[in-house]
């Protein structure tokens, strides 16, 4: 019986893990972390993968300029990518809060960028809060506000 007891506890154990690691795979953390990883890429449309597709998604950038639709935030990507090369990104201090089918984010975002056309390479530096919403089964991003930090420079050189 000691046997079976311990089997069933290793059992037990594997699958509260299996299911912790989907959840970390898929929640609102996993998804802000391959939201960094994409600015890599230079793709605006792996980047509108992102984000809710409608009218009401609202991004407000780190510059205090406000992007509204699914086709603001195609601008802000297509204006980020022109201008740049997206290198090294980061996310930092990622505080996540979820209720139900909501979650809200908090982080810092630091990234080195390649500034076209001279190849200038700074170093961009701000805060964020980002609100995604589950939808069948995986995350978007419905509202994100990003803010530069008191006392650390928003842009500068590397």
């Amino acid at each position: 019986m000691k046997g079976a007891t311990a089997f069933f506890a290793l059992m037990l154990t594997c699958v509260q893990s299996g299911a912790a690691s989907e959840k970390e795979q898929t929640g609102p953390k996993a998804t802000l972390d391959r939201w960094a990883s994409a600015w890599r890429t230079g793709d605006v449309a792996k980047m509108l993968a992102f984000y809710d597709r409608s009218k009401d998604v609202v991004v407000i950038a780190s510059s205090g300029r406000r992007y509204d639709g699914a086709a603001g935030v195609r601008k802000m990507y297509e204006e980020a990518f022109g201008e740049a090369d997206w290198k090294n990104v980061e996310l930092h201090d990622v505080k996540v809060l979820q209720d139900g089918d909501i979650a809200w984010t908090t982080c810092r975002f630091q990234a080195e960028m390649l500034v076209k056309p001279n190849d200038v390479t700074l170093v961009f530096t701000s805060q964020g809060s980002v609100v995604l919403r589950r939808s069948e089964n995986r995350w978007i991003i419905v509202l994100e506000h990003f803010s530069p930090i008191a006392n650390v420079p928003r842009i500068q050189r590397k």
